[in-house]
């Protein structure tokens, strides 16, 4: 089946809630402050992160229809992020004319902190944000959009968590137990070892964990082992021995046990999300980690006949899954500040929550809206009906959803690491110890040589 993209997905989101969420949203008392007579007509720019075909534009005309409700003196002009978005943005914030509000994630967001381009928000939080407003987040997660020195400079866009999809037609047909939340390790290789039918048919699939930052996040901290040493970001600890068993239980399962399907034997069309999803409907991968952003697209993709659940990703030393790092920002250079923070306040608030949920499918990063996500999440995709949805909110709801690690020189760590991470887990060429003891050893080296430079 042809692979579905975020953006015809919003689409037909948009007609399942035709008259129903978003027609209730649209009369919900309004988050902002209510505009005052006389006040002068506003531009805002603002720029939604649309990696991925992410469909956060289409959310986006119904969000910028339903502000202009309260606040009719601001019009807005759109500049989407499709395709390679970041040199777009860069020459506008080179021109000293960046979007007032942008979104964007991971390092690339990080390094646009560390260079200035957002406009601190500690005054506008302190003034304008009840004491506890922290509370109704995920601590680790909202932590990551704050530098130590200088305070927060983004705010959450959405927190995405990752579990495990099983097709659970095949668990039965073999008599294997249904996977739940006491899940570990072994559980798991037990049942990808009793699923596999050779040469065609495997327990799992790990392909979807090659990155750093989704190792880290589900294998290497359930394990008790970090990539990012918490008290110094210029250190690698891959070299330590609760990163090595994890990494090396992971290329376990693929190159000496062959329980999982290895990435030269994954085939169909598309990229490596579209083609799992392929076999995982045919049946020849019985289960796979995967995030919340996959949920709707899964209900789409996947054939009717096919039975299907999700269920927390299987713990180790502890439970441990990856939060996502997508956030808003306002660029530091905008002439109307006041206008575009409350702008970016109104996109904490439920109205858009409510939009991005439904339209989009995207879990909150509010703790307070997890459980109405589920509920428009399921209207939209009635398929979902009786899918175990909890297994993403559960990480956010007990805080066990936990950022990568990010390096202070994010990029050129990735430069050394993501070779290391291919050749060991996606094609099973080096050994795990070696390799990754190498790989730190590197790391080292460049973090420290550009920290002695001064460099940012």
């Amino acid at each position: 089946m042809a692979a579905v993209t975020r953006r015809a997905l919003a689409d037909r989101a948009v007609l399942a809630l035709a008259g129903g969420g978003l027609a209730a949203c649209a009369q919900a008392e309004p988050q902002g402050a209510a505009p005052k007579a006389g006040k002068s007509p506003v531009t805002l720019r603002w720029s939604p992160w649309d990696g991925e075909g992410q469909a956060i534009v289409d959310g986006a005309n119904q969000g910028m229809a339903l502000y202009k409700q309260s606040h009719p003196h601001v019009s807005f002009e759109l500049t989407g992020q499709t395709g390679d978005f970041n040199p777009k943005i860069d020459a506008m914030i080179a021109s000293g004319d960046g979007p007032e509000v942008f979104g964007g994630n991971g390092a690339s967001w990080l390094n646009r902190a560390q260079q200035g381009q957002f406009l601190p928000l500690d005054p506008f939080l302190k003034r304008d944000l009840k004491g506890n407003w922290k509370d109704d987040y995920v601590p680790a997660h909202l932590s990551w959009f704050s530098l130590k020195d200088s305070g927060f400079f983004s705010l959450p866009m959405y927190l995405g968590t990752m579990a495990l999809y099983y097709n659970k037609g095949w668990f039965r047909s073999r008599g294997v137990a249904l996977p739940d939340a006491s899940w570990d390790w072994d559980r798991w290789t037990d049942a990808m070892q009793r699923l596999t039918e050779r040469p065609s048919k495997f327990g799992s699939t790990l392909i979807s964990l090659i990155s750093p930052s989704r190792v880290d996040a589900t294998f290497v901290r359930a394990n008790g082992g970090v990539m990012v040493d918490p008290n110094d970001d210029t250190r690698c600890l891959l070299d330590q021995p609760a990163a090595l068993g994890a990494l090396q239980w992971h290329r376990d399962r693929t190159f000496k046990d062959h329980f999982a399907m290895s990435f030269p034997e994954l085939p169909g069309a598309g990229g490596n999300t579209a083609r799992i999803t392929q076999q995982f409907s045919a049946g020849a991968v019985g289960s796979f980690v995967e995030g919340s952003w996959r949920l709707a697209p899964m209900a789409l993709e996947v054939p009717a006949g096919v039975e299907w659940d999700i269920t927390p990703v299987p713990r180790k030393a502890k439970r441990s899954t990856l939060a996502t790092t997508d956030g808003w920002a306002v660029y530091r250079g905008t002439k109307v500040p006041d206008e575009a923070w409350e702008f970016m306040r109104w996109l904490q608030g439920d109205e858009w929550s409510e939009i991005m949920m439904g339209t989009v499918g995207l879990t909150p990063a509010r703790i307070s809206q997890l459980d109405k996500w589920a509920t428009l999440v399921l209207k939209a995709y009635p398929v979902l009906q009786g899918k175990n949805v909890q297994a993403f909110t559960a990480p956010a709801k007990e805080k066990w959803a936990d950022p990568s690690g990010f390096f202070r020189y994010h990029q050129d760590a990735l430069d050394i690491l993501t070779p290391a991470f291919n050749k060991v887990l996606r094609d099973g060429e080096d050994a795990v110890d070696v390799a990754f003891k190498e790989a730190a050893r590197q790391v080292n080296a460049a973090q420290a040589q550009k920290k002695a430079a001064g460099t940012r």
